[in-house]
């Protein structure tokens, strides 16, 4: 809940940095906005990068690592065997994940909705097609619902990742932070070639 209050904050204070006299209602402003506002898009947010990197994660494995670190799991693997629970866990976590992300983009979608430009869609979008994005199609629907199942589903192997690295940590207090640890090694790994 803290996050989407935070998140809410972010979005609007950011369209309202980008509301300027004019502004025609078509679908490639929202388009924009959208695009605009994603996880390393086209506006930096050190709130909305690593946030997300740190909370996705957090929100959908904790609760089964902190029940592996606190010795809880013994009644249970006896009930289901350890493989179960693993089959168990990453499904629950990939699911979690992936609803959250898919929460969290269609809020963003309303917020774009109400307080920056309607969502109107017909044809090509000329903001995909003059843009420096990668996209998946010209048209602009197909292609925001392209990367919005695409980034859930993203999502949810990153958190299954997560999952993983923290399987083998002993500790709930190391385990908090493996996220953005993980995640701003990725980025600067991948910023080094």
């Amino acid at each position: 809940m803290i996050y989407l209050v935070i998140f809410t904050y972010v979005v609007l204070t950011t369209i309202h940095q980008e509301m300027r006299p004019g502004l025609k209602a078509n679908g490639d402003n929202a388009l924009y906005m959208f695009f605009y506002l994603q996880p390393f898009g086209l506006r930096d947010s050190l709130f909305i990068n690593f946030g997300s990197i740190a909370i996705i994660p957090i929100l959908s494995t904790y609760y089964f690592i902190h029940m592996k670190n606190n010795n809880e799991l013994f009644h249970l693997l006896q009930r289901i065997g350890y493989q179960k629970f693993i089959q168990m866990v990453v499904g629950k976590s990939f699911l979690v994940a992936s609803i959250f992300s898919l929460i969290v983009n269609i809020y963003e979608l309303i917020l774009i909705n109400w307080f920056y430009a309607p969502l109107s869609f017909s044809g090509k979008s000329q903001f995909l097609l003059t843009s420096k994005l990668i996209y998946f199609s010209s048209n602009g629907w197909v292609n925001l619902l392209t990367y919005i199942v695409l980034a859930a589903i993203g999502w949810g192997i990153y958190t299954v990742f997560i999952l993983a690295l923290g399987l083998f940590i002993r500790k709930n207090a190391l385990y908090v932070p493996l996220g953005i640890v993980f995640g701003l090694g990725t980025i600067l790994l991948d910023e080094s070639y």
